[in-house]
């Protein structure tokens, strides 16, 4: 199918899920501030996949609290030491992207992309099932995985 749009930005994501678990299980400063780092990575590599991530950092910090490996006599107030490293690189996150969005206003790209700018660069409807040039090669599924689509949505099927 032709790779991830997101490429290497996904590296970032289980790095992030991993420091969460580490910042609830040891929460320290140090622990705060590499998850703060990790989301500005993120944030640089690709901004769907920050998004989609600090959307997702909800449920990853109630798995970490959850898990039984974890010790649960912990008093909540040693939570309070990954504030400073969160808030400090939520914030220069905020500036890059006000920072960011001050030089697009002034280009082309201020309003996005027209639907007909986004056509002339996307594959045809029929390149899912025809194997064609340019950029329907990318989307081709073939026929065969078409018909076990077809198959695995009628098992569904109730009369």
């Amino acid at each position: 199918m032709g790779g991830s749009p997101a490429g290497i930005a996904l590296m970032w994501v289980p790095l992030f899920a991993l420091q969460v678990d580490r910042a609830i299980s040891t929460p320290r400063f140090r622990e705060g501030f590499l998850a703060g780092a990790l989301l500005l990575m993120m944030f640089w590599a690709d901004l769907q996949v920050f998004y989609l991530c600090l959307l997702t950092s909800p449920v990853l910090l109630v798995i970490s609290l959850t898990w039984k490996g974890h010790p649960r006599t912990l008093p909540w107030k040693h939570y309070w030491k990954l504030l400073p490293g969160g808030i400090l690189f939520l914030l220069i996150i905020g500036v890059f992207y006000l920072w960011r969005k001050s030089y697009l206003s002034a280009s082309l790209m201020e309003g996005g992309r027209s639907t007909q700018e986004l056509a002339i660069f996307s594959p045809p409807s029929e390149a899912l099932l025809r194997m064609t040039q340019g950029a329907g090669k990318t989307v081709y599924i073939g026929w065969t995985a078409f018909l076990f689509l077809l198959l695995a949505s009628t098992a569904f099927w109730e009369p």
